[in-house]
């Protein structure tokens, strides 16, 4: 029997895991940039993440990416996502459709939103140290 066969059988994502946490990130740092924190109440700050990964989740339970991406920020309370990030959005969801990977892709977020949300507060936390 072969392994890897094997590993790939149980392993859902394994191929595109990469790219999917990385597409994943791309979206969330869209969507994110473009929340309006300064009109935010300070309650609500409290638990941004644990709201971000529950309406991601929520987001994801969908059959297209534009649906999605669509969904998500509108959950969060986005009216547009920044320009600087639509370039790579826009990349993103071309290539899932390109692949037909955009099933899977909604999938994985929708199974792995924790862990992603907790790379991107990992990512951010990071750049912030680096600003100081």
């Amino acid at each position: 029997m072969d392994i890897q066969k094997m590993l790939n059988e149980v392993c859902e994502f394994k191929e595109e895991e990469p790219y999917f946490e990385k597409a994943a990130l791309t979206i969330a740092k869209g969507v994110w940039a473009g929340i309006d924190f300064e009109g935010m109440q300070q309650r609500r700050m409290y638990k941004i993440y644990d709201e971000f990964s529950s309406k991601m989740q929520s987001a994801s339970y969908c059959n297209e990416i534009d649906e999605f991406i669509n969904n998500f920020a509108r959950k969060m309370g986005v009216l547009s996502i920044p320009q600087s990030h639509l370039k790579e959005i826009i990349e993103v969801r071309d290539y899932l459709k390109e692949k037909k990977l955009q099933n899977e892709f909604l999938e994985y977020v929708a199974q792995k939103n924790v862990i992603i949300v907790a790379l991107f507060r990992l990512d951010k936390e990071l750049k912030e140290d680096e600003k100081l």
